[in-house]
């Protein structure tokens, strides 16, 4: 969802059987955790990068001309941790300052 928009702005189908009435994130945002009418708990994340993103929520193709060895390093590329100091065991990657 997005603060101060009055509909949804995205969804999952059949990610549950009933109605969802609540959502709440992880404090550090990693995790959304969503209850509903089904009496079930679902815990939800964000692909790892280089996740090939192939299991029942995420059946789509790859993009009209794109092989998916092109698609794997494009998703390494553009990946950068948002937890900070997770995925930094090589050091800052080329594209962080330090701000002193």
């Amino acid at each position: 969802w997005m603060v101060g928009c009055d509909h949804e702005v995205g969804g999952m189908e059949e990610a549950h059987e009933g109605m969802v009435w609540s959502v709440a994130w992880h404090p550090l945002g990693h995790i959304l955790a969503s209850g509903s009418n089904d009496h079930a708990t679902k815990f939800w994340t964000r692909n790892r990068p280089g996740d090939e993103m192939r299991d029942k929520y995420n059946l789509n193709t790859l993009p009209l001309g794109m092989m998916e060895q092109e698609l794997l390093e494009y998703n390494q590329e553009m990946s950068m941790p948002i937890l900070p100091g997770i995925g930094l065991d090589q050091g800052l990657p080329e594209n962080v300052e330090i701000k002193e």
